[in-house]
């Protein structure tokens, strides 16, 4: 959490911890990026009757309805780093809220200084995620799209990219 500094009078009490991120803030922005679309059983009639009115030819197959779904296919990758550590706790909360507001289904993995990758694990709503460790490697081929958040997402591409600085 960060807080504002200097502090005036050192007699008063520090001035509370303030969120990074507001909470529906932070929400939206992981139901937006890390819900992927996923097909229903029921038919898209707006989007049929739009191809209709365009003078489309009858598609084979009529257009299904999507809706957004925490799949296997999304991951969330934060890579804290020592530069970091002000804002942990807002990290830590970025988890929490992504295994809160996914049941548990959305992949969260954690990068530390080291290069090792661990995968979370929810444990409930009031109780820490389980951490395990896992290669980084395998953890990145398994999502087709993810939201990186950490020291990683502000450098260039180097060379032999991000990859080669991860064990696996």
């Amino acid at each position: 959490m960060l807080t504002t500094l200097p502090q005036s009078d050192p007699g008063k009490p520090p001035p509370a911890l303030v969120p990074l991120w507001p909470e529906g803030a932070l929400r939206r922005l992981l139901r937006r990026s890390l819900r992927a679309p996923l097909a229903t059983a029921q038919l898209d009639i707006r989007r049929w009757i739009a191809q209709v009115c365009r003078g489309e030819p009858l598609p084979a197959r009529p257009p299904l309805r999507y809706r957004p779904s925490w799949r296997g296919a999304t991951a969330l990758f934060i890579h804290a780093s020592h530069a970091l550590r002000v804002i942990n706790a807002d990290l830590q909360a970025v988890v929490h809220q992504a295994l809160r507001s996914s049941a548990g289904v959305a992949r969260v993995y954690w990068l530390d200084e080291e290069g090792q990758c661990w995968s979370a694990q929810w444990c409930g709503e009031r109780r820490p995620p389980r951490w395990r460790r896992v290669g980084f490697a395998a953890a990145a081929v398994k999502a087709r799209h993810w939201l990186w958040l950490g020291a990683a997402a502000a450098l260039e591409p180097a060379g032999g990219g991000a990859e080669g600085r991860f064990q696996d």
